[in-house]
């Protein structure tokens, strides 16, 4: 299956590469039942082929940026296997863009996983892009008892995460104003 990806991979950057601003990996956040899996799975061979899965892109796409989300990782918390902390490592040696899927100013379980990496190593990949989607706009700041506005996002993603991009969900309410 990877090498399949891989080669789509492959295709794309010998028709695109410098013609895309970039391309993105979806999360690494998944779920396997395991009890139904026929394929060997295993949390560890699921992060090794993401990370193997970075390298190829980033060697493809030589001109275009290569960006892989990353939140959580199957089987982790809190980096206790290290996963968290080798993906940035990783991704600061090979060149590759990190982002994740979701903007949520000092979330708990975001604060256990990706965010203080995003902090840690601001200013040191090639990219951050973050993206805030629909659910994000459900939540609220505990200290307003609001929903986050697009100040809030913009600083907790710039400020704090190191967002070099953000990438905003069609339903932002801000989207749909008049231009002052």
């Amino acid at each position: 299956m990877r090498e399949r990806f891989q080669r789509l991979l492959e295709a794309l950057a010998d028709r695109f590469d410098g013609r895309l601003a970039g391309v993105n990996l979806p999360e690494t956040a998944t779920q396997v039942d395991l009890g139904k899996d026929r394929s060997g799975y295993t949390d560890e061979s699921y992060f090794r082929a993401e990370l193997d899965n970075m390298a190829f892109g980033a060697k493809v796409f030589k001109r275009t940026r290569f960006i892989q989300y990353v939140n959580f990782w199957p089987g982790e918390w809190n980096n206790d296997h290290g996963y968290m902390e080798r993906t940035f490592a990783f991704a600061q040696a090979h060149g590759v863009g990190l982002g994740g899927p979701d903007v949520l100013p000092d979330r708990p379980a975001q604060m256990e996983n990706s965010y203080p990496f995003f902090e840690r190593y601001r200013g040191k990949l090639p990219l951050v892009a973050m993206a805030v989607q629909e659910p994000d706009f459900e939540y609220t700041n505990p200290s307003t008892g609001k929903p986050y506005t697009k100040e809030e996002f913009v600083d907790f993603g710039g400020r704090r995460l190191g967002a070099d991009v953000m990438f905003w969900a069609t339903s932002a309410p801000w989207l749909h104003r008049p231009a002052s």
